[in-house]
């Protein structure tokens, strides 16, 4: 992130002229600082590493012009060493320092990924072929809000609901879309879960031509549920897996056919990770750091190692750690960079990115990179 200096090159300048200056110049500044926050630019956003790769992707929020805000994108193809420019979705929103519309970015590999981008009664979808040189809009109905996306390294889904115009986004009628990931070409299905089920949507993973969903039912018998696709989507089996039992749903990460990672909120800032190695038939609480996760930021690297932050019980820095499988003991690679990690992206256990919060009023994001684990970090800056 560069300053700005400015610099006064005119020293002839007779003293009333100067204290005018200095006057107007004052009451302009305590204009703009009563009317507006305070508000760093560029700010990094979303973090996506595309799995089983070295290439990661970066958003920025950039302040543009006529008081909007707008994203800029950056992709490296060494785990977050060097990066390169490359174009964000056209997207620009009001300059209120806060994060814009685009909830989700995610690439099924180094070039096809999506962008999510939630509206209150409106979603809509960015699509590119091309690494991030161009992208393009696309619609997979005329009513459907985008509640989630996944993508396998063939195929893009979306969790969506149809709803008349206005409505919230829990208005039911959800719905499973897939696409080839070189095309745009939505395929409905019926979601296995429902309202049948008194549950909310589902969150969703994929890999390969194997879909799962999962959520929590919201009334008796609170049964949290699994569903289970070898096809793309076109059929599944439905369990009760009692290990996914959350407050509201647990999150799905697969890196293999097999392998697949759950994290779920249980309330009161604190949660539980557990971990499936045959397609989600059995589950098994994450050994090491992992039990009683809270205020901490997880994040699979392969087919069973994961590195992970976890801050539990209270905000201090704390290291980072590394599980070589899920059922082994938890191994300390480095320190976190800063308090309020709340991204991670690690290409191997060694080379990775953080990104930081902070957890007081007026902190600013930041960026940082290790190639040594965690035990040294650097700052992170925006391509030339």
């Amino acid at each position: 992130m560069r300053r700005h200096t400015h610099v006064w090159s005119n020293y002839r300048v007779v003293v009333l002229s100067f204290a005018l200056i200095v006057a107007t110049g004052l009451t302009l500044a305590q204009r703009v600082s009563a009317a507006t926050p305070s508000i760093k630019s560029p700010q990094p956003e979303l973090l996506s590493a595309v799995s089983h790769s070295e290439v990661v992707y970066v958003l920025w929020t950039a302040d543009c012009a006529n008081d909007r805000s707008c994203y800029a994108l950056e992709r490296s193809d060494d785990g977050g060493q060097t990066f390169a420019r490359v174009s964000a979705p056209p997207i620009t929103f009001p300059r209120n320092n806060q994060g814009g519309p685009l909830e989700a970015l995610d690439f099924a590999n180094a070039n096809d990924g999506l962008a999510m981008v939630e509206g209150a009664s409106a979603s809509s979808l960015w699509v590119t072929f091309n690494g991030g040189v161009t992208w393009q809009q696309d619609v997979i109905g005329p009513d459907a809000l985008v509640n989630s996306v996944a993508s396998s390294s063939t195929s893009f889904y979306a969790v969506t609901s149809s709803c008349t115009s206005g409505a919230s986004r829990s208005c039911g009628n959800g719905r499973l879309e897939s696409s080839p990931v070189t095309s745009t070409h939505w395929t409905s299905h019926l979601l296995p879960l429902g309202q049948r089920d008194d549950s909310g949507l589902p969150s969703i993973a994929a890999f390969g031509n194997d879909v799962w969903l999962t959520t929590q039912e919201q009334a008796k018998p609170y049964h949290p549920l699994l569903a289970t696709s070898y096809n793309g989507g076109q059929t599944f089996a439905v369990r009760s897996k009692p290990l996914l039992s959350s407050v509201a749903g647990c999150s799905l990460n697969a890196t293999s056919s097999v392998t697949l990672w759950a994290q779920c909120d249980q309330g009161m800032m604190t949660g539980d990770i557990v971990y499936s190695h045959d397609g989600g038939a059995t589950w098994s609480y994450g050994h090491g750091g992992l039990g009683r996760f809270g205020f901490g930021t997880f994040d699979p690297i392969s087919t069973f190692a994961s590195v992970f932050v976890n801050y539990f019980p209270g905000g201090q820095l704390q290291g980072v750690q590394y599980l070589a499988t899920a059922a082994s003991k938890d191994v300390p690679l480095g320190r976190a960079p800063a308090k309020g990690i709340s991204q991670l992206a690690f290409v191997d256990p060694e080379q990775g990115l953080a990104l930081g919060h902070g957890y007081g009023v007026g902190d600013f994001a930041t960026l940082y990179e290790t190639s040594d684990g965690g035990k040294r970090w650097r700052t992170s800056l925006l391509a030339k």
